[in-house]
């Protein structure tokens, strides 16, 4: 199941792909460090057939069943990868822009 991360914390897990010598596989990540954006942003919103709905930035890479590909690149019928190796297709792209996050 997806949840937002909008704000994610250090210690949070998430699904991530990392290298190894055998290979990527997915697993889960601690956060180690969060970044917040002073400029306009083009988000990316990824309607997946199973209901869900996947929102990150023009540019954010994600695990597809083919690998690794830019948010701003996955189109209708791309196979975004989930937790236990399952994959949801992906039925709607779109975009949209968001302005800058406020500084604390």
């Amino acid at each position: 199941m997806l949840r937002p991360i909008h704000k994610p914390t250090p210690g949070d897990k998430l699904l991530c792909a990392e290298w190894k010598p055998d290979g990527q596989r997915p697993s889960f990540e601690p956060v180690t460090e969060t970044i917040a954006s002073e400029r306009w942003q083009t988000l990316v919103h990824l309607r997946l057939d199973n209901g869900e709905t996947l929102t990150c930035t023009a540019g954010h890479p994600l695990m597809m069943a083919e690998g690794w590909r830019d948010a701003a690149l996955v189109k209708r019928g791309g196979k975004l990868l989930l937790s236990g190796g399952e994959t949801a297709p992906v039925l709607k792209p779109q975009r949209s822009a968001r302005r800058p996050s406020p500084r604390c």
